[in-house]
């Protein structure tokens, strides 16, 4: 027989033929004189007849799935119908578990231990893309009270520095879309000057234009917040050429005002100014600033003197050798 036909040969079929093998074990000898009628059929040895004559007879109902596997003439001729239980597709996987902050992130962003929970989670290297996606979408419509929350604020810190650009471009645009007054009270407040810094930290220059352009309308009060100054040194460091250049036109005009000069805030963006700025505008708050040395002395902070100090005369240093240079070179061309 074939191995087809071996394999067919189960062990519920072999224990369904034992009593009609015991029965043919017991023929009387007579039938050994019939030759091969006692040889089963086809001359297939028992048990194998016995096993294909209820097959034929259709005794064996339902037809048990193995006779699909018999060679094709000892096959029944009715249908065979499948075991399910032997030829069931696998299981299918089960569905992933929903995620432990699922519909309740908002929630968990104004609690003490969830905002903790939450930043973990958005920390973790393995958190899938359309989780984390899934998260912040949660947070839609929520970042004008956020910005304001003691915990929640850190939770879209972390979304700022853990997640695409395009994934939390939203928090600048719903920041920004009040117009330039509201964006100055959130640069000014202890927590939304936080996210705000982060933003101008990690998106591009054209993602934060409406947030800068909102800051600039109101450089003057945020440079003299005690708040707000950290976000326009972020916007000095961070922030393009031209609005760079808008800010040192702003500090150069109000240097000269009193509640100006006795700002350590006010002076502590004129030090970053005179760090980023372009070059040209470093050089022309240097001669303000040295052209009128007290006004350097009313801030009250001596650190903060010395700081400025030491910058003005570095930029002076580096003007006049560059000065020095272009007449020895001008001296050089005209004499040669």
């Amino acid at each position: 027989s074939s191995p087809q036909f071996s394999a067919g040969l189960s062990k519920s079929a072999h224990r369904a033929g034992c009593s009609e093998v015991a029965a043919s074990r017991a023929m009387p000898s007579s039938c050994a004189a019939k030759g091969s009628k006692c040889r089963g059929v086809r001359g297939v040895a028992l048990p194998a007849s016995v096993l294909l004559r209820r097959l034929k007879s259709g005794s064996c109902a339902p037809t048990p799935g193995w006779a699909c596997y018999l060679p094709q003439d000892y096959r029944p001729t009715t249908p065979v119908k499948e075991d399910a239980a032997d030829f069931a597709s696998p299981p299918a996987a089960p569905a992933p578990a929903s995620a432990w902050w699922q519909d309740r992130v908002w929630a968990l962003a104004r609690d003490p231990e969830g905002c903790r929970q939450l930043q973990g989670e958005l920390d973790r290297p393995a958190m899938p893309a359309a989780a984390r996606a899934a998260l912040l979408a949660e947070l839609h419509g929520h970042v004008a009270e956020g910005v304001r929350c003691p915990q929640a604020n850190f939770v879209l810190q972390k979304c700022v520095t853990t997640c695409p650009p395009d994934q939390v471009q939203f928090i600048a645009d719903e920041i920004a879309a009040k117009g330039p007054g509201a964006i100055s009270q959130v640069a000014r407040h202890k927590y939304g000057c936080r996210i705000v810094q982060r933003l101008l930290e990690a998106l591009t220059d054209d993602r934060v234009r409406l947030l800068s352009e909102g800051l600039l309308v109101h450089a003057r009060e945020c440079a003299l917040d005690i708040y707000g100054n950290y976000v326009m040194q972020h916007l000095v460091e961070h922030g393009s050429a031209a609005q760079r250049n808008r800010i040192l036109a702003m500090l150069q005009s109000q240097i000269v005002t009193q509640e100006a000069s006795e700002s350590r805030q006010f002076w502590a963006v004129v030090v970053k100014a005179l760090t980023f700025g372009a070059w040209d505008d470093q050089v022309a708050l240097a001669r303000l600033i040295q052209s009128d040395k007290g006004t350097l002395k009313q801030t009250g902070c001596v650190r903060l003197e010395r700081i400025v100090a030491r910058l003005v005369l570095d930029i002076e240093s580096k003007d006049s050798r560059r000065r020095g240079y272009a007449i020895e070179f001008s001296a050089c061309v005209g004499g040669g």
